[in-house]
């Protein structure tokens, strides 16, 4: 017997998948915030250590408290709702608020708060766009110098226009990139990103996150991030 889609999954299907759309022109990337403004992603983490999987999902809302003459911008970037599960049990973890200063462009200025603020994991996680326009097929790189009295790593990160998409109901470009540390561990993070046209603000975001710990121990994490 064939199943029949009603107009309520075709609706969730379109919401859901990503659209090849038209793009004539290049598109500037670069941030204009308003102080006020306000996004919340959901997220969902695989993370693997050694022999031990665990699964960890929340949210994570930034909200512009203040915009500088100059352009930069200082973020409240708040987590809730996370949970954690080993597979046995699930456990409610307390969430966290950070502050982070950034530039117009996505560079990590100052990061304030939260029991993980340091530059190093901040500088892996946000998204640096070029000064220009871009469209697809275009490339940039960005260096991080290392800074051993603020624990920032020497390190790369590559990024590549791959295609215009629409995702839901953002028009986005979607990009790859991957962040890599320069030291003897190595970490990484390797990225497809999709970015809205509009205001290049982050629509979705589907990584995977490898970091070394202090005493040697790899982990992966496979992280899905979903505008709400």
């Amino acid at each position: 017997m064939k199943s029949k889609v009603t107009a309520s999954t075709a609706l969730t299907l379109l919401f859901f998948t990503s659209i090849a759309f038209p793009l004539q022109d290049a598109v500037n990337l670069k941030k204009q915030p308003k102080t006020g403004d306000s996004i919340t992603y959901k997220f969902i983490s695989t993370i693997e250590v050694m022999s031990m999987e665990a699964r960890a999902t929340g949210k994570l809302s930034h909200k512009v408290i203040k915009v500088e003459n100059n352009g930069e911008y200082v973020v409240e970037a708040t987590t809730s709702d996370m949970k954690i599960s080993d597979g046995a049990e699930e456990k409610e973890v307390p969430g966290t608020i950070e502050t982070l200063t950034l530039k117009p462009t996505g560079e990590v200025v100052q990061l304030k708060g939260g029991p993980s603020s340091t530059l190093r994991s901040a500088h892996m996680s946000e998204v640096v766009v070029p000064d220009r326009a871009v469209r697809t097929g275009d490339t940039w790189e960005v260096k991080i110098t290392a800074d051993d009295k603020i624990g920032v790593v020497a390190a790369k990160a590559t990024y590549k226009v791959e295609a215009a998409e629409k995702v839901g109901e953002f028009d986005c470009l979607k990009i790859k990139s991957l962040y890599q540390e320069l030291d003897a561990n190595r970490d990484e993070n390797a990225s497809t990103l999709w970015l809205s046209v509009k205001d290049g603000s982050l629509v979705k975001a589907e990584s995977v996150i490898k970091q070394t710990t202090s005493d040697g121990v790899v982990m992966k994490s496979y992280l899905t991030m979903t505008r709400i």
